[in-house]
C-alpha cells in the first residue's frame, strides 16, 4: 500500500462504541419495532434475545478477525486471507448490497418522517438532500466524523431514555386486546427484522485500520456497543408495551405504533421527533462510513488505477464516499421500503455467515473465544435468514 493511501488512526475506544452504537440505534428502531411486536406477540421478549445473542456472536467473530487482521474491509478481508479470495468477494457484495440497502430504507424514512413533512419539499428530494449532506460530512475526516457521530449517539440514547421514562408516567392506554399463544415461526422472523436493529457493531470492525491500538479497542468497543444497545432495545420495548399493551396496529406503517404511543403525552411527540432525527441522520452517516471502507479494501485488490483508491488530504477515501454515495441514491429513487429491509437483512446475515466460517478456518486456538461461539453464530445467522426470506 503506498504511503498517499494509508489511513489516519485518529479514532479511540469511546469513539469506537459511539460508531457501534451509532449504527445500531437509528432507523431500525421505527422500521422494525412496531412490526416485531404484532408479529411476536408475547414471544417479543425471546426475539429480542435471539437477535441480541446472535449479533453478540457475530460481534465476537468480528472482533477475533479484526485483532488478526486490523485494516479496512472487514470480512471482505478476512473471508478472502482465510477461506478463498472469491469467498472474500462475496462477503464484500453482500456486505455493500445490505448497507446500500439499509442506507436507501433510511434515507426513503427520513423523507417521510415527522420532522421532515413540515418542510415543504417533496419526500424524496429530501431524502436525497440527507444523502448529499451525510457524504459531505464524511469527507471532512474520520476524527470530526467520530466526534460528530459521539454527540449524535449521546443525543439519541438520552433522547430515547427520556422518551421512555415520559411513557412510563403517563400510564397505560385502555387495552381489552388478549395476546395470542407464541408461535415459534413469528418470534423467529421478529428476530430476523429485530437484527436489523442491531446490525452496525462490527462497523467498528472494517474501521480497524482507523482505531487506536485496534487489538485491544476493537473487542472491547464491539462488546460494550451491543451491550449498551440491547438494554436501551429492552427499555424502549418495555416502554411501548406498558403503554399499548399488545394490541395489534398494522397497515399504519413502521412509524404508527410510535405515534400512537406518544398521543396526548406532554413533552413525548417533540423527544420523538429529536430522537427520530438523530437516530436516521446518525447511522446514514455511519453506513456511508463503511460502506466507502468495504469498497475501498475491495478496490485495492482489484487493482484499479489509484484514483479509485486515492485517500484525501483529510485522511478518508473520498472517491469511494462519493461512490457510496451515489449507489445509495439510486437504490433510494428506485427500491420500496420492504424490498430494501429484506434485502438488507438477507445479505447481512449472508455477510457475517463468512464472517463465521473465516474464524472456524484459523488454524489452532488463535481466537480469543472458543470456536464453539463461531458455530453458534453461524447457525443462527442461517435460521434468521430462512426465517426473513421464507417465513415472512
Amino acid at each position: 500500500m503506498a504511503d498517499g493511501q494509508a489511513l489516519r488512526r485518529d479514532l479511540s475506544l469511546a469513539q469506537a462504541v459511539a460508531v457501534g452504537v451509532g449504527a445500531m440505534v437509528g432507523g431500525g428502531i421505527v422500521l422494525t419495532f412496531g412490526q416485531a411486536i404484532d408479529m411476536s406477540q408475547r414471544g417479543i421478549w425471546l426475539a429480542l434475545g435471539i437477535a441480541a445473542l446472535v449479533a453478540l456472536m457475530n460481534g465476537f467473530s468480528s472482533a477475533q478477525c479484526a485483532v488478526r487482521y486490523p485494516t479496512s474491509g472487514g470480512t471482505f478481508e478476512y473471508a478472502s486471507e482465510l477461506i478463498h479470495p472469491a469467498a472474500g468477494w462475496v462477503a464484500g457484495g453482500a456486505f455493500v448490497t445490505s448497507k446500500v440497502a439499509a442506507a436507501a430504507a433510511i434515507a426513503r424514512v427520513i423523507g417521510e418522517a415527522p420532522f421532515i413533512m413540515r418542510i415543504p419539499v417533496p419526500p424524496m428530494v429530501a431524502s436525497l438532500a440527507f444523502i448529499g449532506l451525510m457524504v459531505v460530512a464524511n469527507l471532512m475526516g474520520i476524527k470530526k466524523i467520530g466526534g460528530l457521530n459521539l454527540s449524535i449517539v449521546a443525543i439519541t440514547v438520552v433522547g430515547w431514555i427520556v422518551w421512555c421514562v415520559l411513557l412510563f408516567q403517563a400510564g397505560p392506554l385502555p387495552a381489552e386486546f388478549t395476546p395470542p399463544p407464541i408461535e415459534p415461526r413469528w418470534v423467529l422472523v421478529a428476530a430476523g427484522l429485530m437484527f436489523f436493529a442491531f446490525t452496525g457493531y462490527a462497523r467498528i470492525a472494517t474501521l480497524a485500520e482507523e482505531v487506536r491500538e485496534p487489538t485491544r479497542t476493537i473487542p472491547r468497543a464491539i462488546v460494550l456497543s451491543v451491550a449498551i444497545v440491547a438494554a436501551l432495545y429492552a427499555l424502549i420495548i418495555g416502554a411501548i408495551l406498558f403503554r399499548t399493551g399488545f394490541n395489534p396496529h398494522e397497515g399504519g406503517g413502521p412509524m404508527y405504533r410510535f405515534v400512537l404511543v406518544v398521543q396526548e403525552v406532554g413533552g413525548a411527540e417533540e423527544v420523538f421527533t429529536l430522537v427520530t432525527t438523530t437516530s436516521l441522520i446518525g447511522v446514514l452517516l455511519s453506513q456511508i462510513l463503511s460502506i466507502s471502507r468495504v469498497l475501498l479494501a475491495m478496490a485495492r485488490r482489484s487493482g484499479l488505477p489509484p484514483h479509485f483508491t486515492g485517500v484525501g488530504s483529510a485522511g478518508v477515501p473520498s472517491p469511494m464516499i462519493l461512490i457510496t454515495g451515489a449507489l445509495i441514491s439510486v437504490l433510494t429513487m428506485a427500491g420500496g421500503l420492504e424490498l430494501t429491509l429484506t434485502l438488507s437483512v438477507a445479505c447481512i446475515l449472508l455477510y457475517y455467515g463468512l464472517t463465521h466460517l473465516a474464524v472456524l478456518k484459523i488454524p489452532g486456538n488463535d481466537p480469543p473465544y472458543p470456536k464453539l461461539v463461531a458455530t453458534v453464530g453461524l447457525l443462527g445467522c442461517i435460521s434468521l435468514g430462512v426465517a426473513v426470506l421464507f417465513l415472512w
